[in-house]
């Protein structure tokens, strides 16, 4: 999130101040699940073989995490948004552990998703200095 918010422009301090926030995100959770059907797979004959290689132990599955993330007014404490949310890394075989290489892509995903939500609710309400 540091990276993201930086390279996006915003300062980042290290003490409350007027006008800023607090950003705090976890990762509460995490597991595997079947991966995510592929568009073929929807149709009757590929879903009998999805289905078939699920059964048969073939199927892929992803790692998934769960992420929870609030931002505080930094100088008063007081919630202004709370969030849980889900991302999904890569795919992986039904042998193999999930490492962090695995979902630093969901997490980088995540991290921008976020700073677009602070670009759309607070930027435009700054007004602009002449």
């Amino acid at each position: 999130m540091r990276r993201e918010f930086t390279q996006a422009g915003y300062q980042l301090i290290s003490a409350p101040a007027p006008r800023s926030v607090r950003l705090r995100a976890a990762i509460t959770g995490t597991f595997r699940n079947d991966r995510d059907p592929r568009p073929g797979e929807y149709v009757p004959i590929g879903y009998v073989l999805g289905q078939t290689a699920k059964a048969a132990g073939l199927r892929d599955q992803s790692a998934r995490l769960l992420i929870e993330a609030s931002a505080r007014d930094a100088t008063t404490n007081q919630l202004l948004i709370a969030s849980l949310g889900a991302v999904t890394g890569s795919n992986l075989p039904e042998n193999r552990k999930p490492t962090a290489a695995d979902v630093q892509s969901a997490i980088d995903d995540w991290a921008r998703r976020v700073r677009e939500q602070f670009d759309r609710i607070w930027v435009t309400e700054i007004p602009k200095t002449q």
